[in-house]
C-alpha cells in the first residue's frame, strides 16, 4: 500500500496523511472511508485536480 510506504519513508504517522488526504479531496477531516472517497472522486475526474488545489493553496500558507 503505497500510504504506508510514503508514512515509513517520511516518518509521518498514517493518521496525519489520511487526515490530510481526505481534506484535500472532500474538504473536511472527518467522513466515510477515504478509499472509498478517492475511487468515486477518481471515477468522476475529479481526484487530480482537489489534489493539484490543496497542494496550491498550501504552498500559498
Amino acid at each position: 500500500q503505497i500510504i504506508k510506504k510514503v508514512t515509513k519513508e517520511q516518518k509521518v504517522k498514517k493518521g496525519l496523511v489520511m487526515r490530510s488526504l481526505r481534506a484535500a479531496l472532500t474538504g473536511d477531516v472527518h467522513g466515510p472511508d477515504l478509499m472509498t472517497s478517492w475511487v468515486i472522486l477518481h471515477q468522476l475526474g475529479r481526484d487530480t485536480i482537489r489534489l493539484q488545489q490543496a497542494l496550491v493553496n498550501s504552498s500559498l500558507e
